[in-house]
């Protein structure tokens, strides 16, 4: 039942999730440092681990996951990036914020909060950057 599930998904999506790993990682350890080892609020601290972790994603993703769609304006790209992940974002951090407030656990490794918004967010993003962010289509009808 899984195996036609993965083979009708489009294959940059497979890229799509390393990259997403790694820019997982990089905000995971980010929030991590600042929450237990700065004594940072967990939402501060999830900000700033965000904005570090999506211009990497950002970078990753514009050379190798849509490298053939990538922008030649790179400004308004970002930009449009930027946008997908704050809709993103505001998925990831409801998911979050309820993770924390209602699951103690959670409030103590708040990371685990991240990765269950992050489990929510995916087909989100991954679909903003096939149609809006990563899409030669759309840049040329501007």
């Amino acid at each position: 039942m899984l195996i036609p599930l993965i083979n009708r998904l489009p294959k940059s999506f497979g890229s799509f999730l390393l990259v997403g790993g790694l820019g997982f990682l990089v905000d995971g350890v980010i929030l991590s440092v600042l929450v237990h080892i700065y004594d940072w609020g967990d939402f501060t601290a999830r900000l700033i681990s965000f904005v570090i972790a999506a211009f990497i994603t950002w970078t990753l993703n514009r050379r190798h996951t849509f490298a053939a769609n990538a922008s030649a304006k790179p400004g308004k790209e970002y930009s449009r990036y930027m946008a997908v992940q704050t809709f993103g974002s505001i998925i990831n951090f409801s998911v979050y914020g309820i993770c924390i407030a209602t699951i103690p656990i959670m409030d103590v490794w708040p990371i685990l909060a991240l990765s269950v918004g992050v489990i929510i967010q995916i087909p989100f993003t991954f679909i903003g950057m096939k149609k809006f962010v990563f899409n030669r289509r759309e840049e040329e009808s501007e």
